[in-house]
Order: C-alpha cells, then sequence, then structure tokens
C-alpha cells in the first residue's frame, strides 16, 4: 500500500472518547468521527506552528478544530471571541529540559481565565489532566451512554469545557452546543432537543424559570456553576429540571466538588475521589478553603511571567467542613467584611437579595479604602421584568425583613442589566468602579 495511503494512526486521546458520541452546534449536527475528519482537514489546510489558538467557539468550523485539536493532543489556545490572544509563553516553558514533569509532546490546553476580580491569567491544563477530571466529573453525574447533554455554557471557559464538552465525550452522549446562551435560543433548545442533562449558569436559568414552574418533558438533572443560587430558585429549577447539581471548582484546578442534586439546598458540596480540602485561619468553624487537586493545572501564566500552582492551592474563598467531609463554600474571601466585629460574606447577603421580589439578580460592592473599607458595602440589583418593579424604598423595607443589621447595606441602588463578562458572571471590576463608595 502507498504511504500516502495509510490510514491515520487512533491517537490515544481520541480512542478514549465515546466512538459513537454526537454533538451538535447550530444546524450542524454529526458523529464524533465526522468532526474530527473536518477538523483535522481544517488545521491541515492552516498550519499555525507549534500552538492552535481558537477565539471563541460559535459555529462547526470552530467546534471541528476543537475537537481535532483535543483528540490529537494539539496545544491550544482558547480564548473568548471577543477577546485579542494573547502570546503565552507557558508552552516553551513546559517544553524546557529541566521542567516538571516533563512536556515529552503531550498535549497542552491553555485556557485565559475571566478575570472576575483581577487581571486575565493563562492556565495550562494537560489534556490527560483535563480527562482524568472529566471522567470522575460523568460518574459523580452519572452522565451515560447516548444521553441527551444541552451544554449552554461557553467550551472556551474551563467549567463548559472540562466538565460539559470532555464529561460527554467520554461517556458518548449525544450533545448540543449552545455558544449564544441567551433566553430566547435556551428555550428553543429545551424543546427542539429535549436533552435529559442541562449545563447551565444561574443567571440564565433565573431568567428561563421566571416563565417555566412544570416539569421539562424528559429532563433528568441540570448541573449549575458560578454564582450561587438562592433556595427559592432551587426549589424551582427542581420543580422543573429534577435534580439540582451544583458545580464547584477553580481555572487553577477545574472541578473540586459537586453537589449531589437531592438536598434541600446547594451549600454542601462533595469533593471528586482524590481531592483533600482542608481550612487556613479557621475561626468559628470559617476559614479560607485549601485544595490539593490530584489532576490541577500544570502552568499559571500572569503578567509575562510562569509558574507552577503550589499544593495546596489556596482557593480565596470561605467555607466549613463538615463532619462527613461536605463542603459548604460561602463566599470569596476578598468579598467579605468585618461589620460590628464579625465578617460577614457578601456572596450570602446576595443570595437573601435574590430572593426578594422583583429581583433579577444582585451584587454586593465592598466601598473602596478612601470610604472606610471593610465597614461599608453597596447593593446593585438588576430589576426583574415583572408588572410592579421594585423601588428603593421597596429594598430597604426587604433588608430590614430578612437581614440582621450588621448585613444591611449602606446604599441602595436599580439598574436595569448588570454587566456580564463573556462566561454570564456579573462584572465585578466594573461595578466595583462605578458603586465602590460612600
Amino acid at each position: 500500500m502507498n504511504a500516502c495511503a495509510m490510514p491515520t494512526p487512533i491517537h490515544p486521546v481520541a480512542a478514549a472518547f465515546g466512538t459513537d458520541a454526537i454533538l451538535g452546534i447550530g444546524d450542524h449536527r454529526a458523529p464524533l468521527d465526522a468532526w474530527l475528519t473536518a477538523g483535522r482537514a481544517q488545521w491541515h489546510a492552516s498550519p499555525t506552528g507549534d500552538l492552535a489558538t481558537l477565539c471563541g467557539v460559535a459555529d462547526a468550523d470552530a467546534l471541528g478544530r476543537l475537537l481535532a485539536a483535543l483528540a490529537d493532543e494539539r496545544p491550544l489556545l482558547l480564548c473568548p471571541a471577543d477577546t485579542a490572544p494573547p502570546s503565552p509563553l507557558g508552552l516553551a516553558a513546559m517544553r524546557r529540559a529541566d521542567a516538571d514533569p516533563p512536556f515529552a509532546d503531550r498535549g497542552a490546553v491553555a485556557v485565559l481565565s475571566s478575570g472576575t476580580l483581577g487581571p486575565p491569567k493563562i492556565l495550562w491544563h494537560r489534556t490527560e489532566s483535563l480527562l482524568a477530571t472529566a471522567r470522575l466529573v460523568g460518574e459523580r453525574l452519572g452522565i451515560a451512554h447516548g444521553e441527551r447533554v444541552l451544554i449552554a455554557v461557553p467550551v472556551h471557559h474551563l467549567y463548559g469545557l472540562g466538565a460539559a464538552l470532555l464529561t460527554c465525550l467520554l461517556a458518548g452522549a449525544d450533545a448540543m452546543l449552545l455558544p449564544k446562551a441567551d433566553l430566547l435560543s435556551f428555550n428553543t433548545a429545551l424543546r427542539a432537543f429535549v436533552p435529559h442533562t442541562t449545563f447551565a449558569t444561574p443567571h440564565l436559568l433565573r431568567a428561563a424559570l421566571q416563565r417555566k414552574h412544570g416539569p421539562i418533558p424528559c429532563s433528568r438533572r441540570v448541573v449549575s456553576a458560578g454564582d450561587a443560587m438562592p433556595d427559592a430558585l432551587l426549589a424551582q429549577a427542581r420543580a422543573c429540571f429534577g435534580r439540582v447539581h451544583d458545580l464547584y471548582g477553580s481555572s487553577e484546578l477545574g472541578v473540586i466538588a459537586i453537589a449531589d442534586g437531592d438536598g434541600n439546598t446547594l451549600e454542601r458540596l462533595r469533593p471528586l475521589p482524590g481531592v483533600r480540602v482542608s481550612l487556613a485561619d479557621a475561626h468559628d468553624g470559617r476559614g479560607r478553603l485549601q485544595v490539593a487537586h490530584p489532576h490541577p493545572a500544570c502552568l499559571i501564566e500572569r503578567s509575562g511571567e510562569t509558574m507552577q500552582p503550589p499544593s495546596p492551592w489556596d482557593t480565596g474563598d470561605i467555607a466549613s467542613i463538615d463532619t462527613d467531609g461536605g463542603l459548604h463554600v460561602h463566599g470569596r474571601a476578598d468579598l467579605s467584611i468585618n461589620r460590628a466585629g464579625r465578617l460577614l460574606v457578601l456572596s450570602e447577603v446576595e443570595s437573601v437579595v435574590m430572593d426578594w421580589p422583583g429581583v433579577a439578580a444582585a451584587v454586593a460592592v465592598p466601598w473602596s479604602r478612601d470610604a472606610a473599607f471593610g465597614r461599608g458595602f453597596s447593593i446593585v440589583v438588576e430589576r426583574a421584568d415583572v408588572a410592579v418593579p421594585p423601588d428603593i424604598a421597596a429594598l430597604k423595607h426587604e433588608a430590614v425583613r430578612t437581614l440582621p443589621p450588621f448585613a444591611r447595606p449602606d446604599q441602595f441602588h436599580i439598574i436595569p442589566r448588570l454587566p456580564r463578562l463573556a462566561n454570564g458572571k456579573p462584572d465585578r471590576r466594573t461595578l466595583l468602579k462605578e458603586y465602590g463608595h460612600g
């Protein structure tokens, strides 16, 4: 046989994927093999050197390229569509002769963090590590062969890639990607695709559940990650989607823990097998969460410098651990303030406020150092689409009714829409500039 006619060898990573997995995006839907063939042809036609770059995964061409790069362990940089791709140094750093562990030309995926509270970082993950975590996620969630999975979160972020897409590929699931996860396209996908499992953000779920009250046909579970989900929204999500699994993780480590989905609140998370959690500077049962993960990022790059993440990793979150090893994450340490001699975790205030009538979303903004930092904060509310939207007087009334005195905001602001990042999270840096003062 002519050498040029030899079949392409099956890469070990491609062999790990479910061979009869089916994926769809937009109007394009095909078996995994067809996606890989198309993606490899695109990479061959447009060679990129040592590092391939994808800015957003919003159409069939981009998805084919992503799947082929993952299957063949092609080093890959993922960025949001509206971001100028940086020039990362991590690939060269991992290929140095003294790199620990040695790269040995194995695949790696670099994701650009959203920069929720600080400047963006580039997180390098070895492909084999992403797959190892995805297997644990699939086992915990019970994603089965042939299961219909709606991925309504962007796959250029680690949540959509490592927790959703790779989990579906390993299980041989039937997945539909929804790159533009607005309310109209989300509702259309729920009706047309009829998913068993849905990956979404609390923001998208809250918008959808404003008009949904009965069970969604065939739905078994919804997986949510990001902002806290208030108890009222949780109950409604359970009534519509079935089990509600809260997923907790970070860009540096990937998925850390997942809630079982059948409790009364989303707070109790169960760490994945091999993940060890502990508390630093604990006081009254709460402390900064430290996590030792078996499959962390291999390199962190920021401001032109690279470092290996230490283990255990300080997540920057305030948490508590119960006697059975269950994990309760209360909020960011840098979004907590001292009030009346007590530590107030602002995300807990946000969760209460989002249960108030007429509130679609809420963000608590601590005041800057020039305005007695650590004592004051504002609450910024996105009003819901209701007949009688709340006013400032109504918000103050609810604060007195539902919050203890030390937890009541000093100022209230109502706006039509919160500014948001590409991953759907509130843009806290923009809100801090606008409302972080007394």
